[in-house]
């Protein structure tokens, strides 16, 4: 009979997820600057930063109805 070892499991878990975890977590500022970079010039005018924050919003609510539509399936 095999005995569960779970703080084996546990190490290995972690060996298995640390890699694939640092490699998102240091990605993650390269994406947030591509995203930031396709929003365009931040401008100090009033019509320029209501168009930048049009763009923000609209973007949210794209990606959250993508999630709430793709939880609905």
């Amino acid at each position: 009979m095999m005995s569960f070892n779970g703080a084996s499991f546990g190490m290995q878990h972690i060996k298995t997820a640390l890699p694939k975890l640092k490699s998102r977590i240091n990605s993650s500022p390269m994406v947030v600057a591509k995203e930031h970079a396709s929003y365009g010039e931040i401008t100090e005018s009033k019509a320029g930063q209501g168009a930048l924050l049009l763009k923000i919003l609209s973007k949210f609510f794209e990606v959250y109805l993508k999630n709430r539509l793709e939880e609905m399936i």
